[in-house]
C-alpha cells in the first residue's frame, strides 16, 4: 500500500504491466520489468530491509527496531527444527 501511495503522490508513471508467470522472463525481461528474485530467507529478507532505504524509513526507527527484534526472535526459536515442525509451528499459529 505505502508503495502504490507513495507513487502517486510522486506522481511516477505507473510501471509495464505484466501478463504472464514472471519466472517464465528471460534476463532481458525481467530487467525491463523490474522483477528479480524475493530474498529466499527470513535473514535475507531482513538484511534487504536494511538495505532499504525507503521502505527502512517508512516504518521509523521505534517501529522498524521492534519489527526486526521479532523476526530476529522468530529467527532464533526456529533454531534448528526440520521443515515439517516449522511448518506445524507456523500453522498453529496462523
Amino acid at each position: 500500500m505505502r508503495a502504490g501511495l507513495e507513487g502517486v503522490r510522486g506522481e511516477l508513471p505507473p510501471a509495464a504491466f505484466l501478463e504472464c508467470d514472471p519466472s517464465l522472463l528471460d534476463e532481458a525481461e525481467a530487467s525491463r520489468f523490474g522483477v528479480g528474485a524475493l530474498p529466499a530467507s527470513l535473514p535475507a529478507a531482513l538484511e534487504a530491509l536494511a538495505q532499504d532505504d525507503a521502505v527502512h524509513g517508512w516504518l521509523g526507527p521505534q517501529l522498524y527496531d521492534a519489527y526486526v527484534g521479532v523476526k530476529r526472535a522468530e529467527i532464533d526459536a526456529a533454531g534448528e527444527m526440520q521443515l515439517e515442525e516449522l511448518c506445524r509451528r507456523y500453522a498453529s499459529i496462523y
